[in-house]
């Protein structure tokens, strides 16, 4: 699962590229839900097997929105794939990478969209 917002100030105007928030991958198909706070950590130990990968803060984990006052309605998009085959990824990766390591495996895509402005 990929968690961006293409509104950032980094990114808007059509470039393609997303403030990406979460890099999440190698989540086994039987997982149904992730807990609140994950750590953060490279390897989960829940959801058993996960991976997390460098957001666009250059961390490992999960940050959360935080658009700059007064710079509108930001749309948060969160991506989930799923694989014909598990990725061969046993380290941290950015999305870009995440995504390359993907391509030709893709059998389905999930998309949620939250909205957050601050005042």
């Amino acid at each position: 699962m990929i968690v961006e917002d293409p509104d950032a100030p980094c990114c808007a105007g059509g470039t393609g590229a997303a403030w990406v928030h979460w890099v999440i991958y190698r989540i086994s198909p039987a997982t149904r839900e992730l807990s609140q706070a994950v750590p953060a950590r490279v390897m989960l130990e829940k959801p058993v097997g996960a991976y997390q990968g460098v957001n666009s803060w250059g961390r490992i984990g999960y940050n959360g929105p935080a658009p700059p006052s007064g710079h509108g309605t930001h749309h948060y998009r969160f991506r989930l794939f799923a694989l014909g085959r598990p990725l061969d990824l046993f380290h941290s990766l950015a999305a870009d990478a995440v995504d390359q390591a993907m391509h030709g495996h893709v059998l389905d895509t999930g998309l949620l969209v939250g909205t957050y402005a601050r005042p």
